[in-house]
C-alpha cells in the first residue's frame, strides 16, 4: 500500500508543476543552464545518484517582469538562494546534496544565486504529502528519472 500512495503522490506533483521542456518563457535562462548542467552530468546522476527520481525547482522568474513593450526585464524582488526539491529512493540524503551540489556549481557560478535543497525521500512522502505539495506547487521539473 506504501508504494501505490508514494506513487500518488509523485503524480500528483507531476500534475501541479511543469516540465521543463513545456516551459516556453525562459527569457533569462535560468532553466536552460540547469538542464545543460543535469545533460552534462546524466551519466553521473544515473550511475551515483540512481535513485532520484524527481527534481523540482521552484519557479524563480515570479521575481521578474518583462516589458510587454520592449525586451527590458524588471526584478521586483531581490533574492540569493532558490529552493530545489529532490524525490527519490533514498535514507540518507546528505551524499545527494553534497553530489548535486557539484551538478550545479556551473548555475551558481554563472547566475550567483544558492540552491537550497530539500531532499524528500518516498518513506516521508505520505507523511508529510500536504506541506510537501503545497511547496513544490507551481514548480518546474528539471530532472525525471
Amino acid at each position: 500500500m506504501p508504494v501505490l500512495e508514494t506513487q500518488k503522490i509523485v503524480d500528483e506533483i507531476k500534475q501541479i508543476t511543469i516540465p521543463v521542456i513545456d516551459y516556453r518563457d525562459d527569457f533569462l535562462g535560468f532553466y536552460q543552464c540547469m538542464k545543460k548542467n543535469i545533460d552534462e552530468h546524466q551519466d553521473f546522476i544515473q550511475e551515483k545518484l540512481g535513485y532520484i527520481d524527481l527534481i523540482v525547482v521552484e519557479d524563480l522568474y515570479q521575481d521578474y517582469k518583462r516589458s510587454p513593450l520592449t525586451d527590458v526585464v524588471i526584478q521586483t524582488k531581490e533574492r540569493d538562494i532558490f529552493n530545489i526539491f529532490v524525490f527519490g529512493d533514498f535514507e540518507k540524503d546528505n551524499q545527494i546534496i553534497w553530489e548535486l551540489s557539484e551538478v550545479f556549481s556551473e548555475f551558481v557560478a554563472e547566475f550567483v544565486i544558492l540552491p537550497i535543497f530539500t531532499s524528500f525521500p518516498k518513506n516521508l512522502l505520505v507523511m508529510n504529502s500536504g506541506r510537501i505539495i503545497e511547496q513544490v506547487k507551481g514548480g518546474i521539473i528539471i530532472y525525471e528519472s
